[in-house]
Formats: structure tokens, C-alpha cells, sequence
């Protein structure tokens, strides 16, 4: 099979009028002037990224050639649109839109802009405007996404800044491209090479060191607070039912909970709230809280009831530290208890487990993420307790009081801080949308 070159095709247009004065068809003295108004245009232009192009043109420095490498890959590892050498200038006329009086004029603005075109494309006024992808492209596992979503559709495309020794080497010289500019006024020159947005790659290696800015908005709230949400599921504790019964005696026939929310159970539960009141400049701190409560009563001495109450706290600091890591600080408590009470006996506890752990993102090997947990518990037993003996329904309480230890027992030792460990730590996959196209691997965290 081949593969025929690719192009892209680009279309630029506007709805206001525009003035222009033509000399179509006389020269010299008798040159006769006319003017008209162009009250719409749609001009197309086509872009051939045919790369073999670029590697015989001797125009090209060639270092950027062999920044490039394979002149005929068109893989997904290697999307490059070359603005000028892959000849954005094809001006289609036949596919434009000019909105003329008279098919003459309208030829004489296409030659105009043909003009124009050539003149850019003169060895004294060329410029190399590149923009290229190389990510590595894998298939991640399923789960939501952030998303980059544009902000504008004003964008200022800066060409490449030429160097004095055409060499590309310690020099800043790499390309800003369609930087969105909303409703700011575009900058009166070139910004300076510090804001580039690609470094180029030391001598003899061909990886890209690309920074990428990311909003709080993606990856604060859109991709971070919901990966630590997590946290809140399995730390609340619902109520599954309290029923009484008056037969044979007044006694609780059913006290039934279970820990952390199911698959599929409530999944909106679990999101952090942002604290304004308790934030500051150099700390944003996020609440959660979730109460669980059921009980029955037959008459005021026979009556049973069962309570869960969670609270978490999340703290992330703003920027990073003296030593160049973030540190993000978890904790919580979780109490819960049962009340049973009939005419002679009345059962009554409550348990606390309390845990807190430590995120510490750190920026290792030239800016790898590498991230680890600290985690600490503490588990506190009877608050209050009141227990007599209970004819025949008895023990199936302690069964109940048993089960609440269990839980808290292990949500404040080792299964969950296991489950802890294996959420946070290691390699956090952070996708860009678009159906899994790609998949930065080791990005830099700075």
C-alpha cells in the first residue's frame, strides 16, 4: 500500500469590508486607478507536509533537518506541519471566496495575494515556522480524562527565531506557536526566547525536554482532587438498616452497615470541598464529610440506632518547598457507633479510627515525577460502653460491636494503608484527551 503525501487544507476569512485600490489593466501614464469594497472573503490555501521537500531544499539549515529525522514518517510518533516548507503558500484561487463585482477584480486580488505569498517566500524574508509532536503513543486503561480545552479561537502564530550562526547549537531558537490570545492585544514583537516552550535536545540525543502548563482547573480540580477522592469512598461507613421487633420481647432484630461505598453506590460521594475560610496563600485546604444514621423505636424504652460520621482533610500547598517537593497532607476520622436500649438492658458503643497520610511529589532525573505515601494511624477503642446481660439476642449484638472493630481495625492498619499505597504511589498516568492518542510518558513536574 502507499501512502499518498498528506496536506493539510486552511482557511482564513472575514465578514468585515475591505478597501483596496487596483491597477488591473493599464500602465504608465494612462494608468487608470479603481477601488472597490471586498465585502466578504474566504481565501484556501494548502499545505503539502511532504518532508522529503524539506530535505532538498537547501534553504533549510541543517540542523532543523536533522532535528527532524525521518523525512517519510507520518506516524502518530512523528506529526510535523513545516508552515513554510511544506508550502502553506499553494494559494487554491479556484476553492476562495471573493465577493467582487466583476470576475476581472476578482482575478486581480488572487494575483495580489499570490504576490504577497511569493514575496514572503523570498530567501531575505524566509523564516522556518515548525511545529512537531514526538510523544511516545501507548494504550492506557479506561478512566476519566482531563481535558485541554481551548479558551479562544484568536490564536498569533510567531516564526522560527533564526539564529546569527545558523547552527542551532546553546542557542535559544525554538519555536512559540498559536498562542491564544483571548482579547489581549497582540505583543508589538517576537517574545524573547526565555518563554519558548520547547528546549532543544542536548548534542547527540533527540528527545524534546516539552513543558506543558497546566490550569488548576485540569489538573488540580479536574484530575487530582478526583484521584484522591478515592480515599473519601473507602473511608465512609453506610448504614445498610436498624429494624426492632416486639416479638418474642422488645429486642433489635436487624443492625446492618457496610464499609466504603460499592462499585456503582452513589458515585457522586467522595468529592472534596474547597475550604475558603481555613485556605491561605501558600495552602488550599479541602474538606469532606459524610453522616450515615438509621434507627427504629417500638416506645421511648425500646428503641435502636447506628451512626456513622467521616471527616477528611486535605491540604496542598501552593508551589513547592525550601527542597524543590510538594507535600500533600490527608487526614481523618472516622467514628461510629450503635444504641440499643430496651426495658432491661441497653447496649451502647463507639469507636474512632484515625489516619493521616503524606503525598510528597518530587521532581527527580531531570524533573520525573516520582511520588510517595507516609502513612500513620492510630485506632482508639470503646468511647463509651454500657453493657448487660441480653436473653438470646445478645450475642448477636456482640457479633454487630465485632464487626464495627474489624473495620476500623483495618482502616486504621494494614489493608487499607496497603490500598493507600498501591493508589498513590508509583507512576500516575495523566492522558491529554482525544481517544487515547497520547500518553506523556515520565513529563517533567516542576
Amino acid at each position: 500500500m502507499t501512502l499518498e503525501v498528506p496536506f493539510v487544507v486552511s482557511a482564513a476569512s472575514t465578514p468585515s469590508n475591505a478597501e483596496t485600490r487596483m491597477a488591473p489593466t493599464n500602465i504608465g501614464r494612462d494608468q487608470d486607478l479603481t477601488q472597490s469594497i471586498v465585502k466578504n472573503w474566504t481565501l484556501v490555501f494548502k499545505a503539502n507536509l511532504d518532508l522529503k521537500a524539506l530535505d532538498a531544499d537547501q534553504t533549510v539549515p541543517q540542523y532543523i533537518k536533522d532535528t527532524l529525522k525521518k523525512m517519510d514518517d507520518y506516524s502518530i510518533h512523528q506529526l510535523l506541519v513545516d508552515l513554510t516548507n511544506a508550502d502553506i503558500s499553494n494559494f487554491l484561487e479556484k476553492e476562495s471566496f471573493i465577493d467582487l463585482p466583476t470576475s476581472l477584480l476578482k482575478v486581480t486580488f488572487g494575483a495580489y495575494v499570490d504576490d504577497y505569498i511569493k514575496n514572503l517566500r523570498k530567501p531575505e524574508t524566509r523564516d522556518h515556522s515548525i511545529i512537531h509532536y514526538l510523544p511516545s503513543s501507548k494504550k492506557p486503561d479506561t478512566y476519566a480524562i482531563p481535558t485541554l480545552p481551548p479558551t479562544d479561537l484568536n490564536f498569533q502564530d510567531l516564526l522560527f527565531l533564526a539564529t546569527d550562526s545558523n547552527t542551532g547549537e546553546k542557542e535559544d531558537n525554538m519555536l512559540i506557536y498559536l498562542q491564544m490570545t483571548g482579547n489581549v492585544p497582540l505583543p508589538p514583537d517576537i517574545l524573547k526566547t526565555s518563554a519558548n516552550w520547547v528546549v532543544p535536545a542536548p548534542p547527540g540525543q533527540v528527545e524534546y525536554d516539552g513543558t506543558v502548563a497546566l490550569s488548576k482547573k485540569i489538573f488540580l480540580d479536574g484530575w487530582l482532587l478526583p484521584k484522591l477522592a478515592p480515599l473519601n469512598r473507602a473511608t465512609s461507613f453506610v448504614v445498610d438498616g436498624v429494624e426492632m421487633s416486639a416479638w418474642p420481647i422488645d429486642h433489635c432484630s436487624k443492625m446492618a452497615f457496610h464499609a466504603g461505598f460499592k462499585d456503582g453506590e452513589e458515585p457522586t460521594k467522595g468529592p472534596w470541598i474547597y475550604d475558603p475560610s481555613a485556605s491561605s496563600d501558600t495552602v488550599n485546604v479541602y474538606n469532606y464529610s459524610y453522616r450515615s444514621h438509621d434507627g427504629e423505636e417500638l416506645r421511648p424504652w425500646a428503641y435502636a440506632s447506628m451512626t456513622h460520621e467521616t471527616n477528611n482533610t486535605l491540604k496542598i500547598p501552593v508551589g513547592l518547598n525550601q527542597n524543590g517537593k510538594c507535600i500533600i497532607e490527608i487526614s481523618g476520622k472516622t467514628v461510629t457507633g450503635a444504641d440499643i436500649k430496651t426495658a432491661l438492658n441497653h447496649y451502647n458503643k463507639a469507636r474512632t479510627a484515625s489516619w493521616s497520610v503524606e503525598i510528597t511529589m518530587d521532581g527527580v532525573d531531570h524533573g520525573k515525577l516520582k511520588i510517595a505515601t507516609n502513612y500513620t494511624h492510630k485506632f482508639e477503642g470503646d468511647s463509651s460502653a454500657d453493657e448487660q446481660a441480653y436473653p438470646g439476642d445478645y450475642e448477636g449484638l456482640k457479633g454487630a460491636s465485632a464487626k464495627i472493630q474489624d473495620v476500623l481495625t483495618k482502616l486504621s492498619t494494614g489493608s487499607t494503608e496497603k490500598d493507600m499505597k498501591e493508589a498513590l504511589e508509583g507512576s500516575w498516568a495523566f492522558v491529554f484527551a482525544g481517544a487515547a492518542d497520547f500518553l506523556f510518558s515520565e513529563a517533567a513536574f516542576n
